[in-house]
Protein backbone atom coordinates (compact mmCIF):
# COMPACT_ATOMS: atom_id res chain seq x y z
CA UNK A 1 0.00 0.00 0.00
CA UNK A 2 1.28 3.72 -0.69
CA UNK A 3 -0.03 7.06 0.00
CA UNK A 4 1.90 10.49 -1.32
CA UNK A 5 3.95 11.29 1.71
CA UNK A 6 3.80 8.72 3.70
CA UNK A 7 6.96 6.91 5.22
CA UNK A 8 6.90 3.09 5.88
CA UNK A 9 7.09 4.25 9.58
CA UNK A 10 3.34 5.60 8.64
CA UNK A 11 1.87 2.47 7.00
CA UNK A 12 3.06 -0.17 10.14
CA UNK A 13 1.42 2.55 12.95
CA UNK A 14 -2.12 3.13 10.23
CA UNK A 15 -1.30 -1.25 9.54
CA UNK A 16 -1.13 -1.57 13.73
CA UNK A 17 -4.13 0.39 14.69
CA UNK A 18 -6.21 -1.10 11.01
CA UNK A 19 -5.42 -4.70 12.60
CA UNK A 20 -6.73 -3.96 15.93
CA UNK A 21 -10.06 -2.91 14.94
CA UNK A 22 -10.20 -5.71 12.89
CA UNK A 23 -9.12 -8.36 15.59
CA UNK A 24 -12.04 -6.04 17.80
CA UNK A 25 -14.67 -6.63 15.24
CA UNK A 26 -14.02 -10.31 14.04
CA UNK A 27 -11.60 -12.16 17.05
CA UNK A 28 -10.35 -15.55 16.29
CA UNK A 29 -12.39 -18.02 15.79
CA UNK A 30 -10.37 -21.69 15.62
CA UNK A 31 -12.20 -24.34 13.73
CA UNK A 32 -10.96 -27.40 12.76
CA UNK A 33 -10.17 -28.84 9.14
CA UNK A 34 -8.78 -31.88 7.51
CA UNK A 35 -5.41 -30.95 5.74
CA UNK A 36 -5.07 -34.60 4.70
CA UNK A 37 -8.30 -37.11 4.38
CA UNK A 38 -8.20 -40.44 5.31
CA UNK A 39 -7.47 -43.65 2.94
CA UNK A 40 -6.11 -46.70 2.79
CA UNK A 41 -2.53 -47.44 1.60
CA UNK A 42 -1.08 -51.86 0.76
CA UNK A 43 0.96 -53.37 2.72
CA UNK A 44 1.94 -55.98 0.22
CA UNK A 45 0.04 -59.51 -0.47
CA UNK A 46 -0.75 -61.63 2.00
CA UNK A 47 -1.02 -65.48 1.86
CA UNK A 48 -1.88 -68.20 3.74
CA UNK A 49 -1.68 -71.96 2.65
CA UNK A 50 -5.32 -73.78 2.32
CA UNK A 51 -6.35 -76.66 2.98
CA UNK A 52 -6.11 -77.47 -1.04
CA UNK A 53 -2.30 -77.70 -0.73
CA UNK A 54 -2.32 -73.66 -2.12
CA UNK A 55 -2.24 -70.70 -1.02
CA UNK A 56 -5.23 -68.11 -0.73
CA UNK A 57 -4.11 -64.60 -1.32
CA UNK A 58 -5.04 -61.21 -0.68
CA UNK A 59 -4.29 -57.86 -0.55
CA UNK A 60 -3.08 -56.23 2.66
CA UNK A 61 -4.93 -53.15 3.30
CA UNK A 62 -3.75 -50.59 6.09
CA UNK A 63 -6.01 -47.49 7.58
CA UNK A 64 -4.08 -44.24 7.68
CA UNK A 65 -6.23 -41.49 9.77
CA UNK A 66 -7.31 -38.64 8.47
CA UNK A 67 -4.53 -35.58 9.62
CA UNK A 68 -6.38 -32.68 11.43
CA UNK A 69 -5.31 -29.07 11.57
CA UNK A 70 -6.98 -25.86 12.78
CA UNK A 71 -7.25 -22.51 10.67
CA UNK A 72 -8.82 -19.55 11.59
CA UNK A 73 -12.24 -19.37 10.51
CA UNK A 74 -12.02 -14.97 10.48
CA UNK A 75 -8.71 -14.66 9.09
CA UNK A 76 -10.11 -13.38 5.76
CA UNK A 77 -12.13 -11.43 6.94
CA UNK A 78 -9.96 -9.40 9.03
CA UNK A 79 -7.72 -9.25 6.14
CA UNK A 80 -10.40 -7.75 4.48
CA UNK A 81 -11.51 -5.12 7.24
CA UNK A 82 -7.27 -3.98 7.19
CA UNK A 83 -7.25 -3.61 3.53
CA UNK A 84 -10.92 -1.20 4.07
CA UNK A 85 -9.44 0.34 6.61
CA UNK A 86 -6.21 1.74 5.01
CA UNK A 87 -8.20 2.82 1.83
CA UNK A 88 -10.30 4.63 4.02
CA UNK A 89 -7.09 6.18 5.53
CA UNK A 90 -6.03 7.15 1.98
CA UNK A 91 -3.38 4.57 1.22
CA UNK A 92 -3.67 2.54 -2.22
CA UNK A 93 -2.44 -0.41 -3.13
CA UNK A 94 0.40 -0.28 -4.61
CA UNK A 95 0.89 -1.60 -8.34
CA UNK A 96 2.36 -5.12 -9.02
CA UNK A 97 3.65 -4.94 -11.69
Amino acid sequence: MTKPGASAQDYDIARARCEGEAWSQLPAAPTVTTTVAGYYSSTGIQCTPNSAGGHDCKQGQRWNPPVYGSKDANAEGRAAIVRACLINDGWTPASSG
